[in-house]
């Protein structure tokens, strides 16, 4: 049976149709150059801003984290003089809207969090306020970061979500990963300076300690609910302390003016962040909590981690099918990532070119042939590392040390049958 070749059923495939023969060009160039944006780089579009006088009137919506996390923070805005909401834990329904109003191609994250944002908001017009009340009364804050992750397109994505459900005017802003160290914000809004991501790290490193301490209580707990009840009056004293602003802030505030505040605000929040009473306080607190609870340690309960997309692991809802719940009610104890994790990314990421200077020299300071650092840069470091580790576990295991087996390798007795590694002796 006779088959019409592929160039002529699609023209387009022809040699002389490409673009290079000068005949098919793609849709999306053909009016490249005549009063178009082809080539040009995509910049955000400006949106009104958030003044220090709409404290008082504008409320800022945030979510995404664990009840604990959202609490605390919530506690720290609003000692600084902010109205702030919580957005409801998402849920299915919530993702059905979030896919219907975003695009293709996104995770979940942004399909459960935009949908509850956009029923958030259609609630509080149900209620009377009109649509241009609610994109004034409200704004939404996440944060940016860079990388791989689609994290990064976030922003601008939530804009488009809020956009096709009607809200075009509402406000979102996010704060960057990078940590800025500017104190005199002048008349914005969110002040994105030191104070402001010393308190977001105090209230993850603090709601990651109370949410590991309920973790690991709860599947071992004598009396059904003691462990709730325990982080449920941890959690509370930890937001009444939180809200009150420490003592040298507001007597630097009463005392010096602006021109003058920054720096000294500077030099004493570095100084006094690491001893914070506040959270000596909460967590002394949560230790006296929790050695409340009656539990039976001669219970066996295995230890399930819960790994995968971050905010998979962190959420209680329905975005990871209530994992936590479903696995603790199987008598598991659950393991969870801190949140703190990313801190500890961003303290990397700022090593990482020290980190590298470090492995230069070092390999530049190692004889030849040596074969324990080879490479550039932080990877001679990293394969010492790696290299040692594998020497202690081969004496512990008594197998050949890494060298012998590349020098085995290199002599081409490495085989794959035979005694060419007696495992059971160390190599000399």
């Amino acid at each position: 049976m006779h088959t019409r070749s592929t160039q002529q059923h699609h023209p387009r495939l022809k040699g002389a149709d490409t673009p290079e023969a000068g005949g098919y060009i793609p849709r999306f160039q053909r009016g490249a150059g005549r009063n178009t944006t082809f080539g040009m780089h995509y910049r955000l579009a400006p949106r009104p801003p958030f003044t220090r006088k709409e404290r008082e009137s504008v409320t800022a919506i945030f979510g995404g984290l664990t009840p604990a996390h959202e609490r605390l923070f919530r506690a720290l805005l609003e000692s600084r003089g902010f109205r702030v909401a919580i957005l409801p834990t998402p849920t299915l329904a919530d993702y059905q809207v979030g896919r219907r109003y975003a695009n293709n191609g996104f995770c979940n994250p942004l399909y459960f969090t935009g949908g509850s944002l956009i029923n958030f908001l259609c609630t509080e017009e149900a209620r009377g306020l009109s649509r241009d009340d609610v994109c004034r009364r409200y704004v939404y804050i996440t944060s940016r970061s860079d990388g791989p992750c689609r994290l990064g397109v976030y922003e601008q994505e939530y804009r488009n979500m809020l956009a096709n459900a009607g809200y075009t005017s509402f406000r979102v802003f996010a704060f960057s990963d990078t940590l800025s160290m500017r104190t005199d914000t002048g008349d914005e809004g969110f002040p994105f300076d030191l104070h402001f991501y010393s308190n977001l790290f105090s209230a993850l490193m603090v709601g990651d300690i109370l949410n590991d301490l309920a973790n690991r209580t709860r599947p071992y707990e004598c009396s059904s609910g003691a462990t709730d009840d325990a982080w449920e009056a941890s959690v509370r004293f930890a937001e009444k302390t939180l809200r009150v602003r420490p003592a040298l802030n507001a007597w630097m505030g009463r005392r010096f003016p602006a021109w003058l505040r920054a720096p000294f605000a500077l030099i004493g929040r570095i100084v006094t962040w690491p001893m914070d009473l506040r959270l000596l306080r909460v967590l002394l607190n949560a230790r006296r909590r929790f050695r409340a609870v009656r539990v039976n340690p001669l219970r066996v309960c295995p230890a399930v981690k819960l790994i995968g997309e971050f905010w998979a692991q962190t959420t209680m809802g329905d975005g990871n099918f209530r994992a936590h719940s479903f696995l603790e009610r199987h008598g598991a104890e659950v393991v969870v990532e801190p949140i703190s994790v990313w801190v500890l990314y961003l303290l990397y990421a700022a090593e990482h070119p020290r980190l590298r200077a470090v492995g230069e020299g070092l390999l530049q300071s190692l004889p030849r042939g040596r074969g324990i650092a080879y490479g550039s840069g932080q990877d001679a470091v990293l394969h010492a590392d790696e290299t040692c580790a594998h020497d202690h576990l081969a004496q512990a295991l008594r197998l050949p040390a890494e060298r012998h087996v590349r020098r085995r390798a290199a002599a081409g007795t490495c085989a794959a049958s035979g005694n060419a590694f007696p495992f059971n002796r160390n190599v000399g």
